[in-house]
């Protein structure tokens, strides 16, 4: 029936990870919440982790979730387990040098012998794990370590140790945040109060402990343990209604928490309060129950020694010595096994007293004899003397707060005189740290301005961009609406035009030459088309973009006019990288045809010379020729003219135009240039 209940919890979690996984931060914490009342699960989650953490080629958490199947085989009771996960860890951490992971793994080993009785092996990894959180500076660690020492001294009847290590893991424990550590400290402070017949000291912590199980609401079995170790110390001092209470919130918790594997604790805690009673023939069946559910579990010796020490106290009480006898023999081998010395003390005066009553005096006084061997050391003298040092220590913490408290008034009242020294001082200072903040806040709202500013900037130039973009596309469109359509049709009215001619070359020479020029005006039309559709698809016109195409213009008119000698210079002062903006390129590209043109239809020179060059911070061009000239004065300027000047303003320069009969003429075009603009 168990089988099959665990086989269905894991198939039912297998189930809930298919449909809802988690993170492989939140595994630990569902592993821990279930060791007890999920055992099955919790292996499955850590399983899971261990595969995430591979995947993800996360070593270190891959090292923790190994480390947790050390604890979760060590709740379950399967040490074997337990101790080969232990050493697979541990070669695992030095492969990959995980060395602070170290000490977790020796504390959970430490644990796993703590529970299998073997006290020195669990000292000896607890020693280790201390050692290590200490040269980790892990404070928490060391509280845990010195807290596990502490309880094995105990069991051990080593008080004087287990005192020394238990405060010295209270000088930590109102540090950490973890709750569930307090309450365990608090648990075993208790505890062990209340082994030194110390009730106010144990009801005070066990008082702490509940207070903070209560608020813990992840480890409900903190609150079983709680509830316990209250009813135990309410039976101690006979107040059984009480006692009777805390049993009954401990039930609860168990029943609605599903906390059943630590049912056992209750059922002592029931046991004990029925012995301190006297109902010692009511108290068997309980003390019965709770071993059998610590046999099913696993617990060992020293777990369930109050409960069979409790069981012959009945059995000697209801004169069934035999029973007594073999139980407590039993319980002495155990104890002595495991150097349970107190143990072994509280067992020889019992068994003392059954071989009396057997009339077995021999046995009797042997045993009477080993009881006071070990009263003396070990129930009298050691605990008195730890409880002693223990007190010395409070008593010497006490003093040194109080010497503390009375240097630091001391200090006070001669600091009194400084601080009315210094309240002037402390004007003056609060004075510049205000005029300090205030420059501050002042500079620092300069530069929120300044950064408003230059994201208003930004979002200005942005739209600007973006201006220019809707621009260039809408040149490029109605370029090729251009090139596309009047282009096509001015080289559709050339080839018609020139077809026409053909026919009416012999017949109509006048309207044949008419034809002619109607032809070379639309051809040039469609190179000042071509030279158009060549500017507006650029947003920039380089100077050596702008001399090829001065180049080429000047090679056509010489294939022209071949009695005419063209030149054309650009010094090197211009850098051909340079760039011009569309605009003032082809302004500058129409000038220069512009006064090229005019030569060639009225200078009749043998010469025309075109030259581009720099002269203080301005961009000149020249046009000149070596032919007849004319008088400015004596004519009237022409739409040619009128347009290079204008194209010139464009620039923002200026054209010059000088010539003399005979001599020539030169047209001049300057205007300013900057190389981050060009």
């Amino acid at each position: 029936m168990k089988y099959r209940i665990a086989i269905g919890c894991f198939l039912f979690f297998q189930a809930i990870w298919a449909q809802n996984p988690i993170s492989i931060d939140s595994i630990t914490t569902y592993a821990g919440r279930n060791y007890y009342t999920h055992p099955d699960s919790a292996q499955y989650y850590l399983h899971k982790g261990i595969a995430l953490a591979e995947a993800q080629g996360d070593f270190y958490k891959k090292g923790i979730f190994l480390n947790k199947l050390i604890t979760q085989k060590t709740r379950i009771r399967d040490y074997d387990s337990a101790r080969y996960y232990f050493k697979y860890t541990k070669t695992y951490l030095e492969q990959n040098q995980l060395e602070t992971l170290f000490p977790d793994v020796h504390s959970e080993i430490a644990e796993t012998y703590f529970y299998m009785e073997r006290l020195d092996s669990a000292l000896y990894h607890f020693k280790i794990s201390d050692t290590l959180y200490h040269r980790l500076g892990d404070s928490i660690g060391v509280l845990i370590a010195k807290n596990n020492m502490a309880n094995v001294y105990q069991i051990q009847g080593n008080y004087k140790e287990a005192i020394v290590n238990m405060l010295e893991a209270a000088k930590n424990v109102d540090t950490t945040q973890y709750l569930y550590i307090k309450v365990e400290m608090y648990h075993n402070i208790a505890q062990l109060y209340r082994q030194v017949h110390e009730p106010a000291k144990a009801s005070q912590f066990a008082t702490r402990s509940l207070e903070l199980a209560l608020q813990n609401p992840n480890y409900p079995q903190d609150l079983v343990t709680s509830y316990g170790i209250m009813a135990q110390l309410a039976t101690d001092r006979s107040d059984f209604g009480q006692a009777a209470h805390y049993i009954d919130l401990a039930k609860q918790t168990i029943q609605v928490r599903g906390l059943d594997i630590v049912n056992y604790k209750v059922l002592g805690s029931e046991a004990s309060l029925l012995v301190a009673q006297g109902a010692f023939e009511k108290a068997i069946p309980f003390i019965q129950d709770a071993l059998t559910v610590g046999a099913e579990q696993g617990l060992s010796d020293f777990e369930i020694f109050s409960l069979k020490k409790d069981l012959a106290l009945c059995f000697f009480k209801l004169n069934r010595l035999q029973e007594a006898q073999n139980l407590l023999l039993e319980l002495l081998d155990s104890a002595q096994k495991n150097g349970r010395v107190e143990d072994m003390a509280i067992l020889y005066q019992q068994l003392s007293e059954v071989h009396e009553l057997q009339g077995n005096t021999v046995a009797a006084l042997s045993d009477f004899k080993k009881y006071n061997q070990y009263k003396d050391s070990v129930l009298g003298l050691q605990k008195q003397e730890s409880i002693n040092d223990a007190i010395v220590r409070y008593e010497t913490v006490l003093k040194e707060k109080a010497l503390l408290e009375a240097r630091a008034n001391l200090a006070e009242k001669e600091l009194e005189v400084e601080r009315k020294n210094l309240l002037l001082y402390g004007s003056l200072g609060l004075l510049l740290v205000l005029g300090l903040i205030g420059y501050l806040i002042y500079n620092q709202q300069r530069l929120k301005n300044r950064q408003l500013k230059r994201e208003g900037e930004l979002k200005t130039a942005l739209a600007r961009i973006e201006t220019q973009n809707r621009l260039q596309e809408q040149r490029l469109r109605i370029s090729r609406d251009l090139h596309d359509n009047i282009g096509a049709q001015l080289t559709f009215v050339t080839s018609s035009v020139d077809n026409l001619q053909y026919g009416l070359k012999d017949r109509n020479p006048e309207i044949s030459k008419r034809l002619s020029d109607l032809s070379a005006f639309t051809t040039q039309t469609i190179y000042e088309l071509r030279d158009t559709i060549w500017a507006m698809n650029k947003e920039q016109i380089s100077v050596e973009d702008l001399q090829a195409r001065i180049s080429n213009f000047m090679e056509k008119a010489g294939s022209v006019r071949d009695e005419v000698a063209f030149g054309f210079e650009v010094s090197e002062g211009l850098s051909k990288e340079l760039l011009l903006p569309s605009v003032q390129g082809m302004n500058l590209y129409r000038i220069i045809q512009e006064a090229v043109n005019n030569a060639l239809k009225y200078a009749e020179a043998s010469q025309i010379k075109v030259k581009l060059f720099v002269e203080n911070n301005h961009c000149v061009a020249t046009i000149t020729d070596d032919g007849k000239g004319f008088d400015l004065a004596a004519i009237e300027q022409g739409n040619g003219l009128n347009n290079m000047k204008k194209r010139a303003r464009d620039l923002g320069g200026d054209a010059t135009i000088t010539s003399e009969k005979e001599k020539g003429t030169q047209v001049t075009v300057r205007f300013p240039w900057h190389e981050s603009v060009l």
